[in-house]
């Protein structure tokens, strides 16, 4: 959860031991920098189902957000993965992940450079976490607390990937086990959505997944007006890198 899980020397192990384990998806997800034939290569072999590469935007843009990576040398990486996994025959998923923002201006060049490598192009709505108001739905249930829980490296228990400051801690790896977690306190979290008490926790009264969005009207190329949902902000905000506002 979070980091970088390419820095771990028994990466590929771990993929392997999880796959042997039968969990059914293994999900890489990493900046790319890191990234050398050889790691392909073994990480690949070991079973991973879905790599995913944060490239956000393209030339000045992805070098403002990925300092101190380069554009160039991060694009050839991301092409060295897509090669391997040809050369494998492997069923691993690439997928290119960005922000809104950085391709704003023209997502179809993105499409055409990056779409060209990954199988997949996917793109976060950029989220200013200080500024956002939130309107949460009560009636939500987040299906989060039926599919997974979130280990941090220092082995604490969360119950989703959502709880960035550690704000509720289910217990740690080194004093319980996962099974244990996932029938007690996870079962608690999940009674509590049930019942319509999830403001109860403060992880999911911060939380955007579920809150609802407001609509707002924007004016797309051909000049007329279009209806949109979006979450709601304090104030506006342009995005990041070259968009963030005073970038210099």
């Amino acid at each position: 959860m979070r980091g970088e899980p390419t820095m771990h020397p028994q990466l590929a192990e771990m993929i392997r031991y999880a796959k042997e384990k039968r969990i059914k998806e293994v999900w890489v997800n990493t900046h790319g920098a890191n990234l050398t034939e050889k790691l392909c290569r073994d990480i690949i072999l070991a079973g991973t189902d879905w790599i995913t590469v944060s490239f956000d935007g393209l030339g000045r843009m992805y070098e403002s957000i990925r300092k101190p990576l380069k554009y160039e040398g991060s694009l050839d990486r991301l092409r060295m993965l897509r090669r391997v996994r040809d050369e494998l025959n492997a069923k691993t998923m690439i997928n290119a992940q960005t922000l809104w923002s950085a391709i704003q201006d023209d997502p179809e060049e993105y499409v055409r450079v990056v779409g060209s490598i990954a199988d997949r192009i996917s793109y976060n709505m950029d989220m200013n976490f200080k500024e956002i108001m939130l309107v949460p739905d009560d009636d939500f249930v987040c299906p989060r607390l039926w599919q997974r829980l979130a280990i941090t490296s220092t082995g604490d228990f969360l119950k989703c990937p959502s709880d960035f400051m550690k704000e509720e801690v289910l217990g740690n790896i080194a004093k319980n086990t996962i099974k244990e977690i996932w029938d007690g306190a996870q079962a608690g979290h999940r009674e509590r959505h049930l019942k319509g008490l999830k403001r109860k926790s403060l992880v999911c009264q911060k939380c955007h997944h579920g809150s609802k969005k407001v609509s707002r009207e924007i004016v797309i190329k051909a000049g007329e007006k279009e209806k949109v949902f979006s979450y709601k902000f304090m104030k506006d905000f342009s995005g990041v890198g070259l968009k963030r506002d005073g970038h210099e």
